[in-house]
């Protein structure tokens, strides 16, 4: 009987130690998939900014010299100069990163960004000068070349020395003006942000309008036309090195002046004898040239009056948005020359 009790005995206690062996081990392995679970998480929370940065991007000083930026992470507080620089944030998604918006108001940015600009806690016409910038504590400025001069904030060495990249709109002085520019610019922008997708599609849209505008226009006589600002005594040209020029060539236009290293005066300009004129302004609030007196000088002085376009009243007010750095305006300044130089014409 003894033997027996003891053979029972010894079986619970077996059964107990495999018991407890087991239910460790299942801990052991719980915990284990725990922790990998953890560390997975971990490691995918950070997968994006591994992956993309650091991203290095060429810029431009104010000598004109191509730099490069590298960016270690995405800017998280922007100074933006201009409407080109505002629009193409806001159309990357990227309005929250401005805290500031300068050279601008904010009636004058595009109707579908309006609500978007709203909630830009600062957006005024001035331009700040350096020690307001500095207290700004932005980690990016997206501005123009104009923006780096001495008398404003000062060339972008001073910046990158306080751990501030900047970024100058390739249009906006640096040299020719072109279409790819303009892309150029948003697509950087899609890398410094991490938002390169949606800057291939912004770009690829505006890609689109331009072919649908070609493939309506060829072979179609060009029209004769003129793109200017008065000066006074002369006129700026904005010919085929300009953003502005490239954009009215590609969609049917022959620029009778050709380039914007030549002004031209008033009998030149009457010996050009354009079909049509797009006369440049500043905006409609501006104090100098503005949509309603832009054309003045055509319509009050009978120099020009033998000129077709003033004959036939062919003249157009021309906003400087759309011919000089237009950013995501490309498609807009395409419409509107499109439908001055062939007004049957109806593109979506």
């Amino acid at each position: 009987m003894k033997q027996i009790f003891t053979a029972i005995l010894a079986v619970i206690l077996t059964l107990t130690l495999l018991s407890a062996c087991k239910d460790n081990a299942n801990q052991q392995n719980s915990s284990q998939n725990v922790s990998q679970t953890s560390s997975e998480n971990n490691t995918n929370s950070n997968t994006d900014d591994t992956q993309h940065y650091p991203v290095t991007i060429q810029t431009h000083n104010y000598a004109k010299e191509k730099i490069e930026q590298t960016f270690e992470k995405a800017p998280e507080r922007v100074i933006c100069y201009s409407l080109n620089s505002v629009e193409n944030m806001i159309a990357l998604g990227l309005e929250d990163r401005i805290v500031l918006a300068m050279g601008i108001s904010k009636d004058e940015v595009l109707p579908e960004y309006q609500s978007a600009v709203d909630k830009i806690d600062r957006v005024q016409q001035e331009f700040i000068g350096k020690e307001e910038a500095i207290a700004l504590q932005a980690d990016f400025i997206l501005a123009w070349y104009s923006s780096f001069d001495d008398t404003r904030l000062g060339d972008v060495d001073f910046w990158q020395e306080r751990g501030t990249n900047t970024y100058m709109a390739y249009n906006s002085g640096l040299g020719d003006q072109n279409l790819q520019n303009e892309f150029d610019d948003i697509l950087n922008l899609g890398k410094i942000f991490d938002v390169e997708e949606k800057a291939k599609a912004l770009v690829a849209q505006m890609q689109e309008k331009v072919k649908q505008a070609q493939a309506y226009v060829q072979g179609k006589d060009p029209v004769n036309v003129v793109i200017l600002e008065d000066e006074g005594d002369v006129f700026r040209i904005y010919g085929e090195d300009t953003i502005g020029g490239d954009i009215a060539v590609q969609v049917g236009a022959n620029l009778v002046a050709k380039t914007r290293k030549e002004k031209k005066s008033a009998e030149e300009l009457v010996q050009l004898n354009p079909e049509m004129i797009f006369a440049i302004h500043f905006g409609e609030n501006s104090e100098s040239l503005n949509d309603k007196n832009c054309m003045d000088v055509f319509q009050h002085n009978p120099v020009y009056q033998n000129i077709d376009a003033v004959k036939n009243q062919k003249m157009y007010p021309t906003d400087l948005s759309l011919v000089y750095c237009p950013g995501v305006r490309v498609g807009v300044a395409i419409d509107f020359f499109l439908e001055h130089l062939y007004p049957d014409l109806t593109i979506g």
